[in-house]
């Protein structure tokens, strides 16, 4: 593990209570949040929030979506991973967490598009709008951990 991830981890470690989120956590909702900077594939990405005792953001609402997208608009990010994929079966969207479908969705438009039958990982742009994204080790972005 490098320096800079263990720094970080150490940063972030922390249980989210029912009004308290962690230091440089974020209280939207029931959900803290956390912008993790760290260009990563989405499966490390996936792997790190659960390190953090949470999970990838899996935007299930309007709201939700407006205060994921401020968050990474406050950082300067122009895409960060979601916790959803269609894995399973393409073009069905499921929340990365309990492999339930999803129920909100703010698709940009054409989107999904499955480009070249490879695409399978959610990410969301700095203005909201969602892409299905190359899930491959080398398509790194940062990303928001929830829990």
């Amino acid at each position: 593990m490098s320096t800079s991830t263990l720094l970080l981890l150490l940063a972030l470690t922390g249980v989210c209570h029912c009004s308290v989120c962690p230091k440089s956590w974020t209280r939207h909702g029931n959900s803290c949040y956390a912008y993790i900077g760290q260009l990563l594939p989405w499966v490390d990405a996936r792997s790190l929030c659960r390190v953090f005792g949470g999970h990838l953001v899996e935007i299930t609402s309007a709201s939700e979506n407006t205060f994921v997208r401020n968050l990474i608009n406050n950082k300067g990010a122009g895409k960060v991973w979601l916790g959803i994929n269609d894995f399973v079966q393409n073009g069905r969207w499921v929340l990365t967490l309990n492999g339930r479908g999803i129920s909100y969705s703010n698709w940009a438009r054409g989107e999904p598009n499955n480009l070249h039958n490879k695409q399978a990982c959610g990410a969301i742009y700095s203005n909201g709008l969602w892409d299905d994204e190359y899930c491959s080790v080398s398509r790194t972005f940062p990303f928001v951990c929830e829990k």
